[in-house]
């Protein structure tokens, strides 16, 4: 038994490639819109529905914080990297007014190489703020492990903010539970980043468009604003009539 043959609503004379999911009528490629699952056509609330669902695709999967895990093998990066090269600069200083063959003095200094560095601090808080203030908004460590630094916003941090939060990484090694708070708190924010209002987000997210302006809600048309999160998952519910709200 053969098939019924469908044709296209809009253009008789073509075969259907399939139908609508929404008024569940037939319709050629040229009319169809492919969404996440089903097909959509041109037709005004046919259209709305297939808008609809490409906004919600990706941003329910996608994570936005970077959790501890990533955080903590990016900064093992980090500090190999410094040790090896706070341990170039500080041979020369240590050789002079000596004999020892540099082989032997790199194995007999160990860690002191680090510990007894006197720029081993400050070459470090300067690596950690430009690297996180320039373009790629992170450390070597960090954009091996994907994560990025910006702002409450989504923007890139300045150098100024950048200094302030490596500085107060005192703080939260002082008090220990400062780097232990991003496994507690829903946008794993360790202690520094709540003093400076930085986030650590994973890269993928800054492939999202959030320069969302001018939101209204659908409900009761007020004007709002939207925080980093709801701009990235491109849903919202308004404050002033609790109606959930896409952009």
């Amino acid at each position: 038994m053969k098939s019924e043959k469908h044709f296209c609503s809009n253009h008789t004379d073509k075969p259907a490639q399939s139908f609508c999911n929404n008024c569940k009528n037939y319709f050629c490629s040229d009319c169809l819109n492919e969404g996440n699952e089903y097909y959509y056509c041109n037709n005004q609330p046919c259209y709305e529905k297939y808008k609809e669902e490409l906004q919600n695709i990706v941003p329910k999967k996608l994570k936005i914080y970077s959790g501890f895990t990533y955080r903590a093998a990016a900064i093992v990066i980090d500090s190999f990297i410094l040790f090896v090269a706070n341990s170039i600069i500080f041979i020369p200083f240590y050789l002079m007014g000596t004999q020892i063959n540099p082989v032997d003095v790199i194995i007999d200094m160990d860690w002191f190489v680090v510990f007894k560095n006197p720029f081993f601090y400050w070459i470090g808080l300067f690596y950690f703020s430009f690297m996180e203030s320039s373009k790629r908004k992170g450390t070597i460590g960090k954009r091996m492990q994907e994560i990025v630094v910006v702002d409450r916003r989504g923007n890139k941090i300045t150098f100024a903010r950048a200094f302030a939060r490596n500085f107060c990484r005192i703080f939260s090694a002082l008090s220990i539970v400062g780097y232990l708070l991003p496994l507690f708190l829903r946008k794993k924010q360790a202690l520094h980043d709540l003093i400076c209002g930085t986030l650590v987000l994973n890269a993928d997210v800054l492939s999202i468009d959030i320069n969302i302006q001018n939101v209204f809600c659908s409900n009761c048309k007020n004007e709002l604003k939207l925080n980093l999160e709801e701009k990235i998952k491109k849903e919202f519910i308004c404050p002033n009539c609790s109606s959930l709200n896409h952009t």
